[in-house]
């Protein structure tokens, strides 16, 4: 007998299409990997706004938000039933700094 259709897929569903934006990957299966330390800016009104941009999942430094530590946190977030979202850290001390 055939099981009834769930609304909610099952964890590796869910597990393998976590993280796939289109406008992180296009139209890539597997997010690429993004290696930039730094991001340039058109003039210094978007450097100062930076920051606030960082927030809504756009670029504003290499260690501090690119496409592939924001796929990694919502795969996270993904397995964690319950979980609000998912704090990735560069390093321990930058871990330790923001306990």
């Amino acid at each position: 007998m055939a099981k009834p259709p769930t609304d909610k897929p099952k964890i590796a569903t869910r597990l393998v299409s976590a993280g796939r934006r289109p406008e992180w990957t296009g139209s890539v299966v597997n997010p690429p990997v993004w290696r930039a330390s730094t991001h340039l800016y058109a003039d210094m009104a978007a450097l100062k706004d930076g920051p606030k941009r960082n927030e809504d999942g756009r670029f504003f430094y290499g260690r501090r938000g690119a496409p592939t530590q924001w796929a990694l946190a919502e795969a996270l977030t993904e397995i964690e039933p319950g979980a609000a979202g998912t704090i990735l850290y560069p390093s321990g001390v930058a871990a330790l700094a923001g306990a």
